[in-house]
């Protein structure tokens, strides 16, 4: 169901952050409860306003929240995923291209990355075939009617594997990462952005002194 997978793109396993999603779709008109007791977009919204929407400031505020946890070296090694993740435009970035690409040992970033699945912040995934940019590839596979009804469980309308944590993963078995949410994918990614902007106005100021 397109409202379900994109509840689950955006925020992945939290699940005060689906909570929080949820409740915004359901106060701005674009998700309600069908008669069945069950979250269901409205018939005016199609998938493609979903994906047109932007992140609630409070969703942004948790992801932000969780980065400034992680140590300098984990928020330095995000970051450079995200960037990776955008210049191959692939959301599954092979662990051994990684290594290859930020000239990093293989098993010290693997064990960074698992660090990291633990953390919420990435998703183990399959190794992908090799067809981009430094050969960093990979998109995990994406996945209306009238509504009614007044009472409604979070735990009803969405289905119970969309409700787990971070998946587990040793070192040793992960080939493949992804970012664990779209939302933490975008606020990264709007970090990274910044960042460069900054520096971009700093060099500026340089040659204008």
């Amino acid at each position: 169901e397109d409202l379900i997978s994109y509840v689950y793109d955006t925020c992945g396993g939290n699940l005060f952050g689906i909570e929080v999603l949820v409740k915004e779709l359901l106060k701005n008109g674009v998700a309600c409860v069908n008669a069945k007791g069950q979250l269901d977009l409205t018939e005016s919204c199609t998938r493609e306003d979903l994906q047109r929407r932007e992140y609630p400031e409070s969703l942004i505020g948790i992801a932000l929240a969780a980065f400034e946890k992680l140590t300098p070296s984990e928020q330095e090694l995000v970051k450079n995923v995200a960037i990776c993740s955008q210049e191959a435009e692939a959301e599954v970035l092979n662990i051994s291209d990684l290594a290859d690409t930020l000239e990093l040992d293989l098993d010290d970033l693997r064990s960074r990355c698992t660090s990291l699945v633990s953390q919420g912040f990435f998703r183990p995934e399959q190794a992908t075939s090799k067809m981009t940019k430094k050969s960093i590839v990979g998109k995990r596979d994406s996945n209306q009617s009238g509504c009614g009804g007044s009472s409604f469980s979070l735990r009803s309308g969405i289905s119970r594997n969309m409700l787990v944590g971070p998946a587990k993963s040793t070192g040793q078995d992960m080939a493949a990462v992804s970012f664990s949410s779209q939302l933490c994918r975008h606020v990264v990614a709007s970090l990274v952005l910044n960042s460069q902007k900054q520096k971009i106005r700093g060099q500026m100021a340089d040659e204008a002194d």
